[in-house]
């Protein structure tokens, strides 16, 4: 009976071979050209060595040329965040913190600004700590350890530690020494100067208190007879008949010194021990010590004027002065002429043009 369905049977066979045939040449077509048609051989004309695919759109490749400059790397950066050749972008393009054996700093949290251009910054090859302004520099480092200075002191040093500091003081004041360290001490001050051809030369005017006063004279001669040049002080006003002072003066008129000469309780100080004639040029420095309110010594240096062949004849005098007890400044100075050296009121005769007095003061 098998026999009599054999031919069937070989029927059959032959179609399913013909449809697995079939169905093996259908998907060798799919293979060759697949859905919906690419062809990896034919993008952008082919692709070459170095290139790379892509996908540029929606079922489309692309090749991305080879770049032969060193040194690139792949980026997002074409069109459409399409691949693109670049160089790494340190502004977006890293992650982490470059340690300081790659060149870096190894924090996160640094910054730095100014040059416009490559500068040369040279370090210490040692652990150091950099001067900000952020806190005072040290003595150690060279600077003050101080975030500001005294307005117009004078800065001294002082080993280690912080500076030291000197006020001015007083108008006038300098600095000096004492051996050990700087301190402000009273200078001289300018306190006025006067010139005149009269009986009076001055007075000359000043405001304040001073301890020292330095009076500089140049008397040019007198207009007539033979009298004598006097220094008269005083506060508010000065008189040229009170009798404040009382002198002792020495002349060199010969070559040698004579016998002091008393002037006492006279007005005003002399400045010289003989009565002079109308030619007697004579010079000076004049200091006067003591508080203001208090009784003022006064010592004087001066000569006339002298040649080369005849040098200068010399002048000392010392003296007190009282402002009659009651205790005023001293706050003005003048030259006026006497006929003697005793006499109480002034002179009709008068300085020569070029008499002048010029005052200093000291605290």
């Amino acid at each position: 009976m098998w026999k009599r369905s054999l031919p069937a049977l070989n029927i059959a066979l032959t179609f399913i071979l013909v449809l697995g045939i079939s169905f093996s040449v259908y998907s060798i077509v799919l293979a060759l050209a697949p859905n919906p048609g690419h062809n990896l051989t034919e993008v952008g004309g082919g692709a070459v060595q170095g290139d790379i695919i892509y996908g540029s759109a929606a079922d489309t490749f692309a090749a991305l040329p080879k770049n032969i400059t060193a040194t690139r790397y792949l980026s997002n950066t074409g069109v459409s965040n399409n691949p693109a050749w670049a160089q790494v972008n340190l502004t977006n393009g890293v992650t982490g913190t470059l340690p300081t054996a790659n060149g870096g700093t190894g924090i996160a949290f640094f910054t730095a600004a100014g040059p416009t251009l490559a500068r040369t910054y040279t370090f210490p090859d040692a652990n150091a700590t950099v001067l900000t302004s952020n806190a005072a520099v040290t003595v150690a480092q060279g600077g003050t350890g101080l975030a500001s200075l005294t307005a117009n002191n004078v800065v001294l040093g002082n080993g280690a530690s912080t500076p030291l500091f000197v006020a001015p003081g007083t108008a006038g004041n300098v600095l000096a020494s004492n051996g050990t360290t700087w301190t402000s001490v009273g200078g001289w001050t300018l306190l006025g100067t006067a010139t005149g051809a009269t009986v009076t030369v001055g007075p000359v005017i000043w405001t304040g208190t001073y301890s020292r006063l330095m009076i500089m004279y140049n008397i040019t001669g007198y207009g007539g007879g033979t009298p004598v040049g006097r220094l008269l002080i005083g506060a508010a006003s000065i008189s040229t008949t009170a009798l404040t002072n009382g002198s002792t003066l020495q002349d060199q008129p010969s070559g040698v010194f004579v016998s002091a000469v008393s002037a006492p309780s006279i007005p005003g100080f002399p400045l010289a021990a003989v009565t002079g004639a109308t030619g007697d040029l004579r010079s000076g420095v004049i200091y006067i010590e003591g508080a203001s309110g208090s009784f003022k010594r006064i010592r004087a240096n001066g000569s006339n004027l002298g040649t080369i062949a005849a040098p200068p004849k010399i002048f000392n005098g010392a003296g007190v002065f009282s402002d009659l007890s009651t205790n005023l400044p001293i706050q003005r100075a003048q030259l006026t002429v006497y006929d003697t050296l005793i006499a109480t009121a002034a002179s009709t005769n008068t300085f020569l043009t070029g008499t002048t007095i010029t005052v200093w003061g000291s605290n």
